[in-house]
């Protein structure tokens, strides 16, 4: 028994064991997510910010700030003095110089293939678009400088120098050159001696090829200037009062918003630090009270459940993730009860009441909800998961769906009427009823939560277990049918079982409805179990080798047909466990005298596995104890306490509680629990003379036996 033997230095690693390396994994990032919701949400409400930020809030100045000088508009302003200061030219001389010698480089080559006789026309010019870089489109150009007069050729390269000197002298800038060209193309227009359209487009063609810039920026000397203007800038004078608005929501920040909110007192240099503290404080804290009552509770099998390992953190993000987001945007509709009636109904009330606690005092507050709405939320928590602990029927739950939601109006307008700053701010009417939307509407959804969670993970909750209970349910109907024997059998092990659970504290009701079912593979080979046979035991005249594949096999059979009917893994864990690894003593016994020389028992034990639940283990005593009890001719008190004591005792020494939860405390009250029940079934009555009854009239004169009457 891990609870009994697990204790001192082993108790801590055995309870690391029980991790693994997906357990761990889903554990981490749980923790990194949580870690992730609290920087976003400090961060997001930090008092230190970047350029392209939005403000997450009106921001107001912490403190006063006369003068303030401010550096941004102060170097906007210089930047334009320097931009308005014009810019220093050098100019080159020698460029004007080589423009001239390049145009009459040009004319006479032109003048040369004029001159040539060896060649022909179209030779020509070819070779003048080739010199002067002409297109096709430009070919006529060429044609007009090879054909034209001599005068007429000179006068167009004269005129092209005497254009680009005149632009040289006056200055060509490279950013410039463009209009230039433009005015080129006026200047060109002067120069029509003739009225020939061909001999302005040379010209102008021949002077906007050679045209080159010959000024370029002085560097220092601009640069120097433009300091000079920035130094007759003064610094930019403001004040800054406290409390001033200096940013409103919503606003993306810049350079200046960042330098007036730095002098007004934010960029603690504190804040950096704080918010990963914050990130990694907070999860940790929540961990360590899990881990710690986990541990402390020794619910083990939570950890091993993977479903119900999963669910657990899966539950813890989903409220914080709702915290972290609805707080800000309404602090009446956090739906806190889904998360604490989760907790109730799929783990225990107990474990409801500490996480829910935890839960609330450690992050309401940090996510903004002052002390008087965490005092409503958690009182009316703690009272939704004593309304939720007990449930019989659905209308019973939609019942307390509208109690809970009453109960949370009820302690909300009570805690807030004393308050009378909430009453002004809010309607408090209106408030009162959001509240109560938010317990009724909470309620509604989990019980959508819950169901989804039974069909499509197995999960067991007290509905699941009311509709599993149920005598009319095909499995156990059909248990009824086939095998009654078993079936009385069954009833008989819940009662015994389910009183035992319920005074140790554990789920009688599981227990219960595993009783129902822990013998439904009997439904096979019913005949082959003496509960279902009268007279001689078929297993007598069988090999005790087959009787015992017979016998062992109503425990696989029993799983198949729950798979088959959809019944919940854990009501199937009761099927595989209710003998444990327990060896068929008759059978064996009966082996050993057709064989002597056998001594392993392994073919003679069933295939297990050994309890883990204390309710698993309190129905594998419960079913040898009834069977052993009904079974004996003599049932009196002190046969039925020996019984008991020897059935218990033989199942711990057989090491059938290697695995169980159960304390040596419980052991005790649930040995004592068996004899009560058992004595109280199987206690001899007293037996009445039929005659003196009659002689004394006893139904005739009593007044209360009439149908109805109490």
């Amino acid at each position: 028994m891990n609870s009994i033997l697990g204790s001192g230095d082993r108790a801590l690693p055995n309870f690391l064991k029980r991790f693994d390396i997906f357990r761990i994994g889903v554990a981490l990032l749980s923790f990194l997510c949580i870690a992730a919701l609290i920087f976003s949400f400090d961060y997001q409400n930090r008092s230190t910010f970047s350029m392209g930020d939005v403000a997450p809030k009106n921001l107001y100045a912490k403190r006063s700030v006369m003068p303030y000088y401010n550096k941004v508009k102060t170097e906007q302003l210089r930047n334009e003095a320097a931009a308005d200061v014009e810019i220093r030219l050098t100019q080159n001389h020698t460029i004007a110089e080589e423009t001239k010698d390049q145009i009459y480089y040009i004319y006479r080559q032109i003048l040369d293939e004029r001159n040539n006789r060896l060649k022909k026309d179209t030779e020509k010019i070819e070779e003048i678009s080739s010199l002067l870089g002409f297109s096709q489109e430009d070919k006529s150009i060429a044609v007009y400088l090879l054909t034209t007069e001599n005068d007429t050729l000179k006068y167009i390269f004269d005129a092209a120098s005497e254009i680009d000197l005149e632009l040289l002298e006056a200055g060509v800038r490279k950013e410039n050159i463009a209009k230039k060209y433009e005015t080129i193309e006026l200047i060109a227009l002067s120069y029509n001696k003739d009225g020939r359209e061909e001999t302005i487009q040379a010209i102008t063609y021949i002077a906007q090829k050679e045209l080159r810039p010959n000024l370029s920026v002085d560097e220092q000397a601009t640069n120097l200037e433009r300091e000079k203007a920035k130094a007759r800038i003064s610094p930019v004078q403001e004040n800054i009062r406290i409390n001033e608005l200096l940013v409103e929501k919503g606003e993306i920040l810049n350079q200046e918003d960042i330098e007036r909110l730095q002098a007004a007192g934010y960029f603690d240099t504190d804040m950096h630090w704080m918010i990963w503290v914050h990130s990694l404080l907070y999860p940790f804290m929540l961990f360590f009270f899990l881990f710690l009552y986990l541990f402390l509770s020794n619910k083990h099998e939570w950890i091993l459940q993977l479903k119900k390992f999963n669910l657990l953190f899966a539950s813890l993000l989903f409220v914080i993730v709702v915290s972290r987001f609805f707080i800000p945007l309404n602090i009446s509709l956090v739906p806190l009860f889904m998360f604490s009636v989760i907790m109730t109904v799929f783990f225990n009330k107990p474990f409801g009441y500490f996480i829910t606690t935890v839960l609330v005092v450690l992050f309401f507050p940090f996510f903004g909800m002052d002390i008087v709405y965490t005092s409503a939320y958690l009182l009316s928590a703690l009272f939704t998961i004593q309304l939720f602990s007990v449930f019989r029927t659905y209308a019973d739950y939609v019942l307390k769906c509208f109690l809970a939601g009453f109960l949370f109006a009820i302690v909300g307008f009570v805690i807030l009427s004393v308050f009378p700053g909430y009453s002004l701010e809010k309607n408090l009417l209106d408030t009162t009823f959001l509240v109560f939307i938010n317990g009724f509407v909470s309620g509604l959804l989990t019980l959508g939560v819950i169901l989804f969670l039974e069909r499509m993970f197995s999960f067991i909750t007290p509905l699941r277990l009311i509709e599993l209970g149920d005598s009319n349910s095909p499995l156990l109907r059909y248990l009824f049918e086939v095998a009654p024997g078993s079936y009385q059998h069954s009833i008989m092990v819940a009662n015994i079982a389910s009183h035992a659970a319920e005074k140790i504290g554990a789920d009688d009701m599981l227990v219960r409805v595993g009783a129902y079912y822990h013998d439904i593979g009997k439904t096979v080979f019913p005949f082959y179990f003496t509960e279902n046979s009268s007279g001689k035991n078929i297993l007598d005249d069988l090999d005790p080798h087959k009787s015992v594949e017979i016998i062992k096999d109503h425990i696989l059979n029993g799983k198949q047909l729950a798979e088959k009917n959809r019944v919940p893994s854990g009501i199937q864990r009761f099927i595989l466990t209710h003998h444990g690894t327990t060896r068929i003593s008759f059978l064996f016994q009966a082996a050993q005298a057709l064989d002597p020389t056998l001594t392993d028992d392994k073919e003679f034990r069933y295939p297990g596995p050994k309890p883990v639940s204390k309710e698993e283990t309190i129905l594998m005593f419960a079913d040898s104890v009834e069977a052993a009890v009904r079974s004996l001719p003599d049932k009196d008190t002190g046969t039925i306490r020996k019984v008991v004591e020897d059935i218990l005792n033989l199942k711990i020494q057989d090491g059938q509680l290697d695995q169980s939860q159960l304390t040596f405390a419980d052991l005790q009250d649930i040995q004592e629990s068996f004899i009560f029940t058992l004595d109280s079934l199987y206690h001899s009555r007293i037996s009445y003379p039929i005659s003196k009854i009659e002689d004394k009239k006893i139904f005739r004169k009593n007044p209360y036996h009439k149908r109805g009457s109490i």
